[in-house]
């Protein structure tokens, strides 16, 4: 966001979804989805799972992390949270009064495309296949993934850097030269990874707030929210998982909407993430210099 955003749109709603849960002592359930998605750049600012019966607690919770969000980088911004129901619009007035403005809306274009996107991949984890399924990759480029992700989360970036600070490096994928841009996320305190963009116009055009072309993310996902092919796939090779709330996953955007990631998005994702460790290392030298 730039300084200029003073109005911020922020689409928040909550939903079903084909996301089957199981936690240890519980029924298993299909879970809700509450996203919260500015309107401008359809860039979701935030996301919450919804068990049965806290819808309301959801989307405070989603609509706090996105409030926090754009606070952090328009500080005067005025907040408008757009919704469907008047329930959701209730209990975000009951969480923030006056500090906020409520409107129901029916125009949710870029949340309908994010909510079935989002639905398609992540329910019972459709789309999203074990590493080695895909025949475009090899078992010591999926270890050296998980390392380097594990090294990124130990190191904690987003102590030191933000979306403000682009780290330009090498396409692994691109035989022409091409540059990719990688930007740390989690600075807010809210979703920890990276996002990394094909090119510097492509960053120019997420800070303007216009929806860039394409996109690869690297979050940290809780075990209970992963598909159980994934774990069993990494159990199985040894490959390095931090925690129970850190578990590497790649996601890729194209258009807007969640497309398949492959092979090159891993390597992308393995270059950026050691990138991202050696600025962090080369940031805090330089701090203790200073």
């Amino acid at each position: 966001m730039t300084e200029d955003a003073i109005d911020v749109e922020i689409l928040t709603d909550c939903r079903p979804t084909n996301i089957r849960l199981h936690e240890k002592g519980q029924a298993p359930y299909y879970a809700g989805v509450v996203l919260c998605i500015e309107r401008g750049s359809g860039f979701i600012l935030s996301s919450e799972i919804v068990a049965p019966g806290e819808d309301d607690r959801a989307i405070v919770e989603a609509g706090r992390n996105a409030l926090q969000a754009v606070r952090d980088q328009v500080p005067a911004a005025h907040v408008t949270f757009a919704v469907r129901q008047e329930c959701a619009g209730a209990a975000l007035t009951a969480a923030f009064g006056d500090e906020v403005t409520i409107a129901t809306t029916c125009d949710f274009g870029p949340w309908d495309d994010a909510y079935v996107s989002f639905d398609e991949r992540m329910g019972s984890g459709a789309g999203i296949i074990p590493h080695l399924w895909r025949g475009d990759i090899t078992e010591p480029e999926v270890a050296r993934f998980h390392e380097a992700a594990a090294r990124f989360y130990r190191a904690r970036p987003w102590r030191l850097l933000s979306d403000l600070d682009p780290i330009e490096l090498p396409d692994p994928a691109a035989r022409d030269g091409k540059r990719m841009v990688v930007i740390v996320m989690g600075s807010a305190g809210i979703a920890r990874g990276i996002a990394i963009l094909r090119s510097m116009k492509g960053y120019q055009a997420l800070m303007a707030q216009r929806r860039p072309p394409s996109m690869t993310y690297v979050s940290f996902e809780r075990l209970v929210k992963v598909p159980h092919t994934l774990v069993a796939e990494a159990e199985e090779h040894g490959w390095t998982v931090v925690n129970k709330s850190a578990f590497p996953l790649v996601t890729t955007t194209a258009g807007g909407r969640l497309s398949d990631s492959d092979g090159h998005d891993l390597r992308r994702a393995t270059a950026a993430l050691e990138a991202v460790v050696g600025a962090t290392e080369f940031q805090r030298i330089k701090s203790e210099r200073n």
